[in-house]
């Protein structure tokens, strides 16, 4: 059978969860990576020719990033994405979802981003992240539905690297800057996926911006509270910090909201933490 979904980036943490969530809701997905059973690089225009001749599909979740963000590298990540683009909407695809990122939006306002917000950030990856989503925006069209979701801070099995998940692991014991003004937008990955679910089944015109987070802001100070005794190493506060969502839009047009917390997370270690992957 032709896979309807092809997902770039698979084997990623965050990938293997969309794949899981897409398959249960009885897609046929396509799972690609740099190296494995389906390998794909993204820069490998003759490889994505390939396939797009190969097979058709529905719909494209675009997962790809550099492993570095300096110049060179941003260049051909946002050159590979623009030629998927094009060969996606030439094959008929009908919808693609781009992964994007909160970090476009920076983390020098104090009040929860919406879409509308202004894109402040100034990193490259950041940087990299918004030209990949007006690349999207410049692809859509009526028949050929680009939709941008900017992730917050994910966390759950497999992302070994966020903060909650360090708090959680007492093998890795974390610097916190104990201070009610670093804040964040901690989701889930299992969210994410489901967001991602939600967006594929949408029949709306686009192209869409949609924020994936779950509106609540959680200080390092409450992290403290929260963490178990000997779960991090207190380190220097530095300058304010804030990076919240507003998630209202995607609750209306997705009919999705986030269903896992991090206070949870908490109150069931166990249950919440990576369980070895």
């Amino acid at each position: 059978m032709t896979p309807s979904v092809l997902l770039i980036g698979g084997s990623s943490p965050l990938g293997r969860l969309i794949d899981a969530e897409l398959t249960a809701s009885g897609s046929d997905v396509l799972a690609t990576s740099r190296v494995g059973e389906h390998s794909l690089d993204v820069t490998d225009r003759a490889g994505v020719d390939e396939l797009f001749t190969s097979a058709s599909f529905e719909s494209v979740v675009y997962l790809a990033s550099p492993t570095a963000t300096d110049p060179g590298s941003s260049r051909a990540h946002l050159d590979a994405l623009d030629h998927v683009l094009r060969r996606a909407r030439d094959a008929a695809t009908r919808r693609f979802v781009f992964v994007s990122s909160a970090a476009v939006y920076g983390t020098d306002e104090r009040r929860p981003r919406s879409e509308s917000s202004p894109l402040a950030g100034s990193t490259p990856y950041a940087m990299l992240k918004a030209g990949s989503e007006k690349l999207l925006v410049d692809a859509a069209g009526d028949e050929f539905l680009g939709i941008s979701l900017r992730v917050f801070n994910v966390w759950g099995p497999g992302f070994r690297r966020s903060l909650i998940n360090r708090l959680l692991d007492a093998t890795d014991a974390p610097q916190l800057q104990v201070s009610e003004s670093f804040v964040r937008d901690y989701i889930h990955g299992a969210d994410v996926a489901s967001a991602v679910g939600a967006a594929l089944a949408l029949m709306a015109p686009g192209p869409l911006t949609l924020n994936v987070g779950t509106g609540v802001g959680i200080s390092n100070a409450a992290l403290a509270g929260l963490a178990p005794p000997g779960s991090f190493l207190s380190a220097p506060v530095g300058p304010p910090t804030f990076s919240v969502s507003d998630p209202r839009r995607a609750q209306q047009v997705l009919g999705w909201r986030a269903a896992k917390s991090v206070a949870d997370a908490f109150r069931a270690p166990t249950a919440m933490s990576d369980g070895g992957d």
